[in-house]
Formats: C-alpha cells, structure tokens, sequence
C-alpha cells in the first residue's frame, strides 16, 4: 500500500464537441451517494447550455466537479458510449496501475468522501467545486493492482446483491399500495353498488371561497407545499408567525377547510390535506393549492378523503392543462368532479373507518419498509468502510 497522487495514475481527458444545432445529443448527468451515472432524455443542439461539451467514453471514472461532495462520481461504460457531457463533468483514464472499480467505490466510502470534500473548494457546501489540479494533487492509499481488483470484485458482488435487496424492497412498495388502493377502490365501488348518489364537489364545498385576511398580529401557520405529507394526508410541522409577515401571494385558508395540490407531480402524489391546527384558525400556503370549504363543516373528512382516493386522483389527470412539468387541476374542475355522496352520517362514519384501517395498514408497512430500505443503505456504507478498512 503506497499513498499516490491521483494524477499519477489518471490522466484528464477532454474531447471537444463541435455543437451542431440540427443534431441531436444524449447527455450524462451523475446521482450523488455513488448513484452512478444516468441519461438525459436526447435534445437538439440548440437545446444544449452555453457550457462547452465534451465526448463520453467507456471506461473512465467521471467526477462531477460540483457534487463530488456528494458522491457524484462514477465509472462509465458501453451504455455511455457516444454521449456527451458538460463542462461539469470531468472525464479521467487509467494511465496507470488502476482499477477504475476500486478508486469509485474508494470515494464513495467515508475516507474517500472526506477527502474529496477536503479539496473542495468554495464559500457556500452546495456550491462547492472540485478543480482538476486540486483533485489530481490528492493522495490516495493504492494497494498493488491485484489487490484493487479483489477488493472491487468482492464489492461488485456484494453490492450487487444489497441493489437487489433494495429493487425487492422498492418492488413490494409499489406492489402493496397498488393493493391498497384496491381495496379503497373496491369500499368506494360497493358503496355505489348499495344506491349512494354522486354529486358535484360545489354541491358539498366551495372551492376557492374567499377569506379575509386576519389582522397583522394574529398568529397564523404558514404551510408550504414540502409540509404536506402525500404519504399520510397530514400537514406536518407547519411555521408559525404573524399574519403582518406574510406577503400577499400566498393561498388563505382556515380550519376546517380542505387543502388540494393542483400541480404534478404533487397532486398525483396525493398531496393534501384538512387544515385543522387546534393553535390557530388561519393558515397561509402554496398557491399551487386549491382550498375546498365544506357547506357543513361535519363533512371535511369525507371531502379530504374523496378527492385523496387514488380513483378521484387517476380521472383528474387527464383534464390537467398546461406545459408538461407545469399541468395544473383547475378550479373549474374541482367543481363540476363528481364524488360519492354518504346517504347519511352514519354510513358516512362506516366508510371513514374503513379507510382508516387501510390507512393505518398502509403507514404500518411503510415504516417497515422504510426501516428494510434504510438497512440495506446501512449495509452498503458498512462495506465500503470494511473494504478500505483493511477487513474484507
């Protein structure tokens, strides 16, 4: 084992692309926490930034020089063959005696991080960059090439089989609230079946409906988008402050009323939620949120959960209007959407509950998952700090 400069075993290598507007380009980009390397969807060149671009090859280990940071280094391969990179994203071969395998997860363990961090340079952590001399300057413990491939190898398989714990974790997710949403379906389907009527939303709430705005020094919460939970239709950890430091801007509310994502992706991930913060009356939000005011305040959690129910949500998407990343549910359209109609309040109380068991069965196997998804990250830094600790 010999500490070595980096630039003595890598070499930078820049490729100029001549940029020609007509052509079309597959850009690389790089996930943070050794991710790897991922695709662009391809544009013209006129589509392309003003950075100067740069040919990928297989078999180099890229380093984004903003997020090295972060783990934003990998080791390309064929599937990278022919596509570009920015400026951003510095290109090294093997010059010397290297496995390109070793030195990527070298940085991705907690040596390699802290040192990449240590040449990175900037005033502000997100800003931070990597410079070619800085990186190519840093020493490394580099055992003999034999060594390195061993070590790789043992990480190859390892990992290999931690990503497939992690796919089977992210599969059952997926599978199990297909399930559930099933079965909420299937309650919503039979209550039709048993003679309960549809009814527009504006026969049960107004949408939209304006609120006057509390004095400067009443004490309000203020609720960005980020603080609703899709997951669980909740607000979580609401600000407080004073009306008089809110800006006008913002969507008004009060409680009791039913808070609605209008844009995507927000809105197909079920992000709403009741307003009903015991401390005070008023909120202030998003403006991508529609406000649903119930005619008869006893009826929020059914409004909540008619327009959160994954059915509600898939025929809404489709009457989305605008430019793709920005499609947005009108107000018009919350109010002509037909949602079931309890005959009485205590068929109304009937169904709730069992939403409710759905729901708590839901958030039980959420945790669960959550806890297998974040050992199996667990497992992944243990074997990197192994491998480079001398124990595997």
């Amino acid at each position: 084992m010999t500490d070595t400069h980096i630039g003595d075993v890598l070499q930078l290598e820049r490729i100029p692309v001549e940029v020609d507007e007509t052509a079309t380009y597959s850009q690389i980009g790089i996930r943070s926490f050794g991710n790897g390397i991922f695709h662009r969807d391809p544009c013209l060149g006129s589509e392309l930034s003003k950075l100067n671009y740069f040919e990928v090859h297989p078999d180099r280990l890229i380093v984004s020089n903003i997020m090295a940071w972060e783990g934003a280094i990998a080791v390309s391969t064929d599937s990278e063959k022919g596509m570009v990179g920015s400026a951003r994203f510095l290109s090294y071969r093997p010059v010397g005696d290297v496995d390109l395998r070793y030195l990527n997860y070298y940085f991705q363990s907690l040596a390699g991080g802290s040192l990449i961090r240590s040449i990175s340079t900037g005033t502000v952590t997100r800003n931070q960059t990597v410079s070619p001399k800085n990186f190519e300057r840093a020493r490394i413990p580099l055992p003999r090439l034999a060594d390195q491939r061993r070590i790789a190898d043992k990480l190859d398989s390892a990992l290999m089989k931690q990503r497939e714990v992690k796919d089977r974790v992210s599969a059952r997710d997926t599978l199990v609230n297909h399930a559930l949403d099933a079965e909420e379906s299937a309650i919503i389907a039979d209550c039709l079946e048993r003679g309960w009527q549809t009814s527009p939303i504006s026969s049960v709430a107004e949408v939209n409906p304006r609120t006057v705005r509390p004095d400067d020094e009443i004490c309000v919460a203020f609720v960005p988008m980020a603080a609703v939970s899709g997951k669980r239709g909740v607000i979580d950890s609401p600000e407080y402050k004073i009306a008089g430091e809110v800006r006008a801007g913002y969507k008004l509310f009060r409680r009791g009323d039913v808070i609605f994502a209008r844009i995507t992706p927000c809105m197909q991930n079920r992000k709403s939620a009741i307003f009903e913060d015991p401390s005070v009356m008023y909120g202030f939000g998003s403006t991508e949120f529609h406000v649903l005011r119930p005619h008869d305040a006893s009826y929020a959690e059914w409004v909540h959960r008619a327009v959160r129910s994954r059915g509600f949500i898939d025929s809404a998407i489709p009457f989305m209007s605008g430019t793709a990343g920005q499609q947005r549910v009108s107000a018009e359209y919350l109010r002509k959407a037909h949602i079931p109609i309890p005959p009485s309040a205590a068929e109304r109380v009937r169904v709730i509950r069992k939403m409710d068991d759905i729901q708590t069965r839901r958030e039980r196997f959420r945790e669960l998952n959550m806890k297998q998804g974040a050992d199996a990250k667990a497992l992944r830094s243990s074997l990197l700090d192994a491998a480079f600790g001398g124990r595997l």
